[in-house]
């Protein structure tokens, strides 16, 4: 069955933190309540093997088995393929020995259950309800990757729940045993930054658009936050120039930097604003073996005056493995 969503409601603003909006319900109980809720949930494997090297799809069937149609819902925020419906629809609880993996970000704001150094975002969202028919079904499909760490080969353990809240019942699937083998590769820089220059001429007379290409190479969604002071406005538009550290030279030497460069830095000039860091917000997300590709003007971040030759570089330090990635060294001839 293809699920067809209906938009009841939306909810426009800035959330304070996404963690604001996820499931307020208590936490699952024991005891399963399908037959009281008219649903049932299970649980299907990848195909074999199942590796710490490749994603680890998990197919969920949800079932009507009562005789009235029941409307499913499930809220959308921020970005729908990102927080779509496999994710923020259950509550997922893996084990291994026992114990719950490291989770991630995505995990976290699903939950509602922040972690200290988790970012703020700025969310936009809206309810959705879809009439599942009675005997009917419908698929989705999330990876554990996405939600979880899974550093180490062995047995785990996964039970998806659900909170109906018109009969105030929770919904648990079948507990599915995962045999994960291989090892993760840490060691390794989780993603790479490659620079490629505008169409020539470069001249001082237009923009000097510059397009960076970050590619995840790893099996782990990359989420990239940066603080963001209180007098400075958070735009859309400029989540490309926090994301990185940008040096530009001429000669050896760096131009003359906008005020705009500066509070990015946080290193603002004699007669320049103050900064007050004071958030730590969420400005870029890199899905699994994927490439984004980000645009930044050096005009914003540059009083580039002099004709001649310039070198580009960017870099991006990555707090989990405290390492800076630099991108590749890019020469511009820049004509008057």
């Amino acid at each position: 069955m293809t699920m067809k969503w209906i938009k009841m409601f939306g909810m426009l603003g800035l959330i304070a933190a996404c963690f604001c909006v996820a499931h307020t319900a208590p936490l699952p109980s024991s005891q399963s309540s399908s037959s009281q809720s008219g649903l049932s949930i299970t649980l299907s494997p990848p195909a074999d093997p199942i590796t710490l090297a490749a994603p680890i799809e998990i197919v969920i069937t949800v079932k009507n088995t009562s005789n009235k149609e029941i409307l499913w819902e499930a809220d959308h925020y921020w970005d729908v393929e990102r927080y779509n419906p496999a994710y923020t629809g259950f509550h997922v609880l893996l084990t291994k020995d026992g114990h719950e993996p490291e989770t991630t970000f995505l995990h976290r704001a699903s939950r509602g259950t922040p972690g200290p150094g988790d970012p703020h975002i700025l969310l936009n969202g809206s309810a959705f309800f879809s009439p599942i028919e009675p005997g009917k079904s419908f698929t989705l499909k999330m990876d554990l990757q996405r939600l979880y760490r899974i550093m180490e080969p062995g047995e785990y353990i996964l039970e998806v729940s659900r909170y109906e809240p018109g009969s105030k019942t929770w919904v648990r699937s079948n507990k599915l045993t995962l045999k994960i083998s291989g090892q993760a590769s840490s060691s390794q820089p989780r993603f790479s930054i490659t620079l490629s220059p505008p169409a020539d001429p470069i001249t001082l007379a237009a923009p000097i658009e510059i397009v960076i290409t970050v590619k995840n190479t790893s099996n782990q969604e990359l989420e990239w936050t940066a603080d963001i002071g209180d007098n400075i406005a958070y735009m859309d538009d400029e989540k490309n120039y926090r994301a990185f550290h940008v040096l530009l030279t001429k000669d050896g030497h760096e131009p003359v930097t906008t005020v705009f460069h500066r509070m990015l830095r946080g290193i603002p000039g004699p007669d320049d604003p103050a900064v007050g860091f004071y958030k730590r917000f969420l400005i870029a997300a890199f899905e699994p073996r994927q490439s984004s590709r980000l645009t930044i003007d050096l005009k914003r971040l540059y009083q580039i005056t002099e004709p001649g030759e310039y070198t580009l570089e960017v870099s991006h330090y990555e707090e989990e493995s405290k390492t800076t990635i630099h991108s590749n060294k890019l020469t511009l001839k820049i004509a008057q």
